[in-house]
Formats: C-alpha cells, structure tokens, sequence
C-alpha cells in the first residue's frame, strides 16, 4: 500500500505540475501530511507522509521544468512547409495524423493532418502547403489534437510531397512488416471484416470506411482498433498457452513471453498507451518469475509514474490517459468481483473501463454515448476471436493462400458481428452525438465522482469482512 502510495504521491506532482495548479495545492497538501503524521504518531506513517509529500515536491518540480513548449511563429496564410515525421502516422478513411518536426520554418514541432494520399511513414521528410487552425470551441484550445501535447500547432496540409526518407534500418524493417501483414489480413479476411482486424491486432484502423469508421466512434467503440494493454496482454496469454502445451520450463515461457510482448510493442510503434502495457506487462512476468504475488495495482501506478517522469509529455497523450484510466478500473474493479457470476463479471470489466474513459473522452472530443457500456458488454467476448484469428490468419498466409483463406472465413465471423453491433448502436436514435467538450474542472468533478462510488463499494464489499473477523465470522 506504500509503494501505491508514493508512485501516485509523485503522479500527483506531475498532474500538478502539469496543468499551473501547484502552488495552490501544495500547501494544503503539506498541511495534510503533517496532520496524518500528528494524528497516528508512528513513525512509519510519518515517514511515509514526509516522502509521499517529497514526491509530489518532484513531480511538480519536473512537470513544471518542461511544461513549457517550443513555440513556433508560423505563418498565418498558406505556407510551404518541410519536416520529418517524428513516430508513426495514425491512420483514417479520410487521411491521418502525424507528428512533423519542422525544417522550414525551423525549429519546433507541429501536429499535421495529412490527405489521404500520398501514404507517409515513419522518419519521411515530406513538403506540404497548409494553414495553421485553432479550434476556439474547445475549452482548453491549447490542447488541439486528442493525441497531441499542449501548445502544439495543428497544420491541415495539402499538396503533400514525399521528398524521400531518414528512416533506419529497423524502421524501414518495422513499416514493411506491418504493411504486408495488413495486406495479408485484408487480403485472406472479407471486408470489413479484414479492415477491423487489421485495426484490432495491429491498432492501424485506416482501411475502414469513413461509415464504419464513424459507426465505431459513435458507439465508443473505437478504441478496439486502437492498440493498448489489452493486445499486449492477449499477445503475451497466447504465447503461453503455445509454450506452455510444448511443455518448455517455466522460466522459458516467461522468458518468451517477455520477448513476444517487447516484439509485439515494437511492432506497433511503442506508443505511450503500448510501451506503458508492456512495462507492466514485463513486471508481472518477473513478478511471477520470482514466485512473488503479482500486484498489477502497484505495477501500474509504478508504471506510469515512471514514464511521466521521463517524459512529462506523455501525460497529455489522449492514448496514454485513455489507456491507464480503463486499466485503472480493471484492476480495482476485479477484486469486487470474486465470487460473482461469470455473467456479471463479463458485463461489469467493460461498464468499469466504459465509465472511466467517458470523462476523458467527454473533454478531449465532446462526444457522448450512452449506449457505450451495452455495446462493449456484448462485443467484449468477440474482441479475442478476432484477435487471435488475426494472428492465425497471418501465420496461415505464411504457408498457403487457401489455409490463410480458411482462417480468414473463421475470423471474419466475430468480425462481421462487432461492426453490426457497433452500426446499430450508432443508430440508436439520441443516445450517441456530439455536445460541448466538458473543461478540466469537471473532469476533475466526475472522476471524485467515480472514486467515491469506488470507495462506498470497496466498503460494502471488505468492510463488513474487516469488522467481522474479530468475532469469527
């Protein structure tokens, strides 16, 4: 309960630190550290109190050191713009996104939103005309892109020109494998079922159709073509259930499952929301290496502290906050279910992470669903069919056109099931639109909200049991 404690301390600073609010709660936040040491007189507590509090001293001190962006003075008319690709491009029906670090005019970053042709990769220096855009609709108009950091300018581009490429070899390497194993998978796999696979296994969801596309966002389910911790976790489960069934030692099947989920991360591009599932993911693994419980709670507090700390950027990642609030939910949600149904397990994991994204969601996009929780209960038992079959179908093409085709037939069967799910809740008459983006202060609100019913249900659940053991019950 410590370790939680002082890694959320130091999560807290940088929170702090990150959005200017730290020089009014430090005060009181020291104020509450003397009064916990005051009141319990332990030592313990008191120490505990004192570095829980040091932390959140250095994660403000560490958000506010680099909260302030690079700004750029860019033309407010049509330009002609030159910079490289920084990452990998998301990808849509209508074109994609991507981080440009800008040669002309130089120096600082810039989010671009790219046309639909040409296709831009990684590390490509590319030269395009475009004009800077602001959306003053938003409450916080600095935050421009859902993915992209505060203070970063947004460039919608046309007459995109790709000038050639500064990618290493292992990039090079990494592009030409996805995009053979998505044309694989769309090539074996009937559309849309092959298009929603390749965004389920590979997170690159750039091949639905903007119907489909606009289907899965207004049902809130989007984020199964976005790559998380759920893929990594189902990576890294298939691959000891292979290793185990060929009866390798332990230590192998750990050992491999280290080095599929670290393949499989690299694969997809070290996002923030992946590279933070794969650190975890390599805790529990070592964890369970050591014959020690696996505490997946302190793994990713621990987790995310540590790469927010590194990089106060990624806290405003739409992709990280997204990904850490639904593992949140999770891993305080499943003690809750011990003893349940399986039914009312299946149903309540994705309502939780429903519920803890929907605020972020509300702020970052100013879209609500309230069909959302239902449509997730029902597609959260498809999701791995068409996952693993995916993977199948992609290992099958490696052997032969008509075995990749069966797998592909298979697979296409769950596929086909969750896109009609996710075109019928988007038709739902008035339960999916669009309203004003919710501002950080009620987000602030709704997630006090969400803990608080958290606490009354850990009460009810483990308070009784607490207040019961004593007389033997």
């Amino acid at each position: 309960m410590a370790g939680i404690l002082i890694g959320s301390a130091l999560l807290l600073g940088i929170l702090l630190g990150g959005i200017d609010a730290g020089w009014f709660a430090l005060p009181a936040l020291a104020s509450g550290a003397v009064l916990a040491a005051a009141v319990r007189r332990e030592r313990r507590t008191a120490a505990i109190a004192a570095l829980a509090f040091v932390c959140v001293l250095a994660g403000f001190w560490r958000a506010s050191a680099a909260s302030t962006p690079t700004q750029v003075d860019l033309p407010s008319v049509d330009y002609r713009y030159q910079g490289i690709v920084v990452g990998v491009p998301s990808r849509s029906g209508s074109g994609g996104t991507a981080r440009v670090s800008l040669r002309d005019p130089a120096g600082g970053t810039a989010w671009v939103v790219l046309p639909s042709v040409p296709e831009v990769h990684q590390s490509d220096v590319i030269m395009f005309h475009g004009l800077v855009e602001r959306d003053v609709s938003r409450p916080d108009p600095e935050t421009l892109l859902p993915s992209g950091p505060r203070g970063a300018p947004v460039i919608f581009a046309s007459q995109l020109t790709v000038l050639g490429s500064e990618a290493s070899m292992l990039e090079r390497s990494r592009s030409r494998m996805l995009e053979a194993l998505r044309g694989r998978l769309e090539r074996s796999i009937p559309e849309p079922g092959g298009a929603l696979s390749a965004g389920v296994l590979l997170g690159d969801d750039g091949d639905l159709t903007t119907y489909t596309g606009d289907a899965f966002r207004a049902a809130g389910l989007s984020h199964l073509t976005a790559v998380s911790g759920w893929n990594v976790a189902l990576v890294a489960g298939m691959l000891a259930i292979l290793t185990a069934r060929l009866c390798v030692r332990r230590v192998w099947v750990l050992a491999l499952s280290a080095l599929g989920i670290w393949a499989f991360a690299y694969l997809v591009g070290l996002g923030p929301s992946v590279l933070r599932a794969a650190v975890m993911g390599t805790l529990l693994l070592v964890a369970g290496w050591r014959g020690r419980p696996a505490d997946a709670l302190t793994s990713l507090v621990w987790t995310s502290a540590a790469m927010v700390l590194l990089q106060p950027g990624t806290l405003h990642d739409i992709g990280f906050q997204l990904s850490a609030a639904a593992t949140l939910a999770i891993v305080v949600t499943a003690p809750l279910l011990e003893g349940a149904a399986r039914w009312v397990a299946a149903a309540a994991v994705p309502i939780a992470a429903e519920l803890a994204v929907a605020p972020l969601i509300l702020h970052q996009f100013g879209t609500y669903s309230l069909v959302a929780p239902l449509a997730n209960v029902v597609v959260a038992p498809l999701v791995p069919a068409v996952m693993a079959g995916a993977l199948v179908t992609g290992v099958a093409s490696l052997v032969h056109p008509l075995l990749a085709s069966a797998a592909g037939l298979v697979t296409w069967v769950p596929a086909r099931l969750i896109t009609v799910v996710a075109e019928w809740a988007a038709s739902a008459p008035g339960l999916t639109g669009h309203t004003i983006p919710l501002g950080w202060g009620g987000v602030l609100v709704a997630y006090l909200v969400l803990a608080a019913a958290y606490a009354g249900l850990w009460y009810a659940r483990f308070g009784r049991l607490a207040r019961r053991a004593p007389a033997g019950v």
